[in-house]
């Protein structure tokens, strides 16, 4: 059987005031972090502000959940799910406090070996 490793979470504010996110994170239905940070003021190269990496590695996980939103946002999240296959899957999620017409908050999955 297949696994989902979660990486790392990356947090980034590309406006130019201070953002509070509100991040939690879900693994196979069981919270393992649900906290706030608040953003320094940033720029529109969305440098990444915090690196999250506070659950352990479950070597079994099948599921998980990032969700994360503003003060002034809706919630927004990614479900990365183990696939059919050989290997097994690894990714991790940028959150970017914005100004974009969708949302204010973006949550963008990409696979851990991607820079």
């Amino acid at each position: 059987m297949r696994t989902q490793e979660l990486g790392r979470v990356e947090l980034a504010n590309s406006i130019d005031e201070r953002a509070e996110i509100e991040v939690e994170v879900i693994r196979d239905g069981t919270t393992v972090l649900d906290s706030s940070y608040q953003l320094e003021p940033g720029s529109p190269e969305e440098r990444t502000q915090i690196v999250l990496y506070e659950w352990r590695r479950n070597p079994t996980a099948q599921r998980w959940e990032v969700r994360a939103r503003t003060t002034t946002s809706e919630w927004q999240h990614a479900v990365l799910k183990a696939s059919r296959g050989d290997g097994d899957d690894c990714h991790k999620v940028a959150v970017v406090a914005g100004d974009w017409p969708e949302a204010d908050i973006l949550v963008l999955p990409t696979d851990c070996g991607r820079s």
